[in-house]
């Protein structure tokens, strides 16, 4: 579970105890989201799929060695060659989870669904990047309670697309901001205190 993670009640946590593996993903184009992966310690998929990373990574050193200087290397053109932002992640598990049907072994958690983007649910209508709508959703002022419903226990955020200055901010700092994030955060955590 990536950092950028927030669990909202416990129920989301109790269905996932039955599967070798559960992910977020797309149902229609049976693609994953690797920012949430809850597997068991005999994953067969992820087995998988450290096997895979592991070749690619052996081929790619295996490249790298036959240029005399990493100097050589047209990172643009290789780059286009291979795609480096899924060379170790959907590029592998798209394809290996694809036609998996049994719940036990894979369980594919619609990310439409269980609204895990609460922020493009909120803007399905409006013609925006998804950056701009968590930007939009997130960093604004405005009551959790009035945005995040229909959930199913877990939000997704993106910490790469968080604006500079809330990065920089210290967690006490940033939870006194009149926006979203910070409300529903403050609420969150203290509930739990």
């Amino acid at each position: 579970m990536d950092t950028d993670t927030i669990v909202l009640g416990r129920e989301f946590l109790k269905q996932l105890k039955d599967s070798e593996l559960v992910m977020f993903g797309d149902e229609k184009n049976k693609t994953q989201h690797i920012g949430f992966i809850f597997a068991s310690s005999n994953s067969i998929m992820i087995n998988e799929w450290m096997k895979q990373i592991i070749k690619n990574v052996k081929e790619y050193r295996n490249f790298l060695s036959m240029k005399k200087n990493l100097s050589d290397v047209n990172w643009k053109n290789e780059s286009e060659k291979v795609n480096f932002w899924n060379f170790l992640g959907n590029g592998i598990i798209d394809p290996l989870l694809k036609n998996i049907t049994d719940n036990k072994l894979y369980l594919r958690l619609d990310k439409y669904k269980t609204n895990i983007f609460p922020e493009l649910k909120y803007f399905e209508n409006i013609s925006m990047e998804n950056e701009e709508k968590y930007r939009a959703f997130y960093f604004q002022k405005a009551e959790p309670k009035n945005r995040i419903n229909n959930h199913s226990g877990i939000i997704l955020l993106h910490n790469s697309w968080t604006p500079k200055i809330y990065r920089k901010m210290t967690a006490k700092r940033f939870l006194k901001n009149d926006i979203l994030l910070s409300k529903l955060l403050a609420q969150i955590l203290n509930k739990r205190i």
